[in-house]
């Protein structure tokens, strides 16, 4: 593994402190946060992200959970295809 040292100025330093949840180490919250940045700019998949980050898939969901990034996009495309099926499923029944 190729390791080098970034300086990070005061103020990332403070937030990522801030950061608990994330992890214990220093390494532990940059990883996730860099991960968490990727999945949200569209870089990587939700899988991808938390084996970045070296959290299990649960976990890594609900870590953005707790910051309030949605980890699944629910379009009103599906919505729409949902609808239909429902409707579908229920005049199915009825019958």
């Amino acid at each position: 593994m190729n390791t080098e040292k970034v300086k990070l100025n005061d103020g990332v330093m403070s937030f990522i402190n801030k950061l608990s949840f994330l992890g214990d180490s220093l390494d532990d919250k940059v990883n996730v946060s860099l991960s968490i940045s990727l999945f949200a700019a569209r870089q990587v998949s939700l899988a991808r992200a938390a084996e970045l980050s070296n959290r299990p898939l649960t976990e890594f969901m609900d870590i953005l959970k707790k910051i309030n990034i949605p980890w699944c996009e629910y379009s009103e495309e599906m919505k729409n295809s949902d609808d239909i099926v429902v409707q579908m499923l229920t005049k199915e029944t009825e019958n």
